[in-house]
């Protein structure tokens, strides 16, 4: 995978329109592959933050947020070649396809979690209850143990 550089700012002022365009496409194909391999990941069921791309996409998204920026207020996609461009707009289309997905995934792994945690917590209740030998009402629910001891005549 490239490793994009992180100051995008210098980047793009050291370099034509083209190459800043292809820089964004490889950033776009990287994050699309991270979310792709992040998904087949959720698809199997595992939990979202056991995913070990969660940081790199994260850190990708971000750089693609920084260039989006210097891309919009230095106009390059307008001086960049047509063939770029289209291919630009079709890597962006996908990664939102993509990103889609994720979204839906990461719901339904934030789902089964919950669901999770609410069987845990459910048979932790069960079990309390069950060997506890005090009832709601905070005394004892075992008619044997709940004897007088003034009754007979043991005083404490």
């Amino acid at each position: 995978m490239p490793q994009i550089k992180s100051n995008v700012t210098s980047s793009i002022r050291g370099t034509d329109a083209n190459a800043a365009v292809e820089q964004v496409i490889a950033l776009v194909d990287e994050l699309s592959l991270v979310i792709a391999e992040e998904n087949r990941i959720l698809a199997r069921g595992m939990p979202a933050s056991l995913s070990a791309s969660v940081v790199r996409k994260h850190e990708l998204a971000d750089a693609f947020e920084q260039w989006v920026k210097q891309v919009t207020g230095q106009k390059l996609c307008a001086q960049s070649d047509d063939a770029l461009r289209e291919c630009l707009l079709v890597r962006v289309k996908a990664l939102r396809v993509a990103m889609a997905e994720n979204v839906t995934r990461l719901r339904a792994a934030i789902d089964a979690t919950r669901r999770r945690i609410d069987a845990v917590m459910r048979a932790i209740r069960t079990e309390v209850s069950g060997t506890s030998p005090y009832g709601a009402n905070g005394r004892l629910q075992d008619s044997r143990a709940a004897h007088s001891v003034r009754g007979n005549s043991v005083s404490a």
